[in-house]
């Protein structure tokens, strides 16, 4: 049996086929298209599900190029709460707005990657959890789907940013922690360390001062344990 048949042998059963070409399969409710259809558009997409004055509505599946989405419908768009399977192995799950990404959700890449916050319209916006499949972690801001503002973000082997973000790395204020005990705090450019900060070790000496390529360069103070000594010179 076939889908047609299925539908015509399970409800009051219609076909209306609208002037574009799409064409609707299900049943009729006081001769109007509602409750429950099959609804084809050629070449683009096919609909299975509730229906309301002659548009999905309610509870549905859409197949579309490979790709399909599952959940609530409302006025002929992905509205509510849903999950998207991309045919790259990748899906989204969480909230929809106009056929858009909008509202909480977690969105999973098939190599193991997933992030977890807020949409709008399609991108990342606000505060987000992202978790790498080797083992990095960002906590922190985005904009527009870009990591910009302040965040944290850990390395795999122990090593911790904590900052302002500009196009995805860190620059503006921050703070570096690495996993031997030596710590860093000032400015950051491009990713790299740059400008002015501190940076202590941990056997307790310290320099303060200019940098450059995550090296230190220019004019700076190197301290050290013993009370009262520092260096003072510059570098170039």
């Amino acid at each position: 049996m076939n889908l047609v048949e299925h539908v015509k042998n399970k409800c009051k059963f219609t076909i209306f086929n609208y002037p574009d070409g799409r064409r609707y399969i299900g049943e009729q409710k006081r001769n109007k298209i509602e409750v429950f259809g099959i609804g084809v558009n050629p070449n683009r997409y096919i609909y299975k599900g509730e229906w309301k004055n002659y548009t999905s509505e309610g509870y549905g599946i859409i197949f579309f190029h490979g790709s399909r989405y599952e959940g609530e419908f409302k006025k002929g768009k992905m509205e509510g709460i849903g999950i998207f399977y991309y045919d790259n192995g990748n899906r989204y799950e969480g909230e929809f707005k106009n056929n858009c990404f909008n509202g909480y959700g977690t969105y999973f890449y098939h190599k193991g990657d997933k992030y977890e916050g807020e949409f709008k319209n399609g991108n990342k916006e606000g505060v987000w959890n992202y978790y790498y499949s080797d083992g990095r972690k960002y906590e922190g801001e985005f904009k527009k789907g870009i990591q910009e503002g302040k965040g944290k973000y850990y390395h795999p082997n122990g090593e911790i940013y904590e900052g302002e973000f500009k196009k995805g790395l860190p620059e503006g204020k921050g703070k570096f922690y690495s996993p031997d005990g030596s710590r860093y705090e000032g400015q950051f450019k491009n990713g790299t360390i740059e400008g002015f900060g501190i940076i202590v070790f941990p056997d307790g000496t310290s320099y303060k001062g200019e940098f450059k390529g995550n090296k230190k360069f220019g004019f700076g103070i190197d301290y050290f344990k013993e009370i009262g000594r520092a260096s003072c010179r510059e570098r170039v």
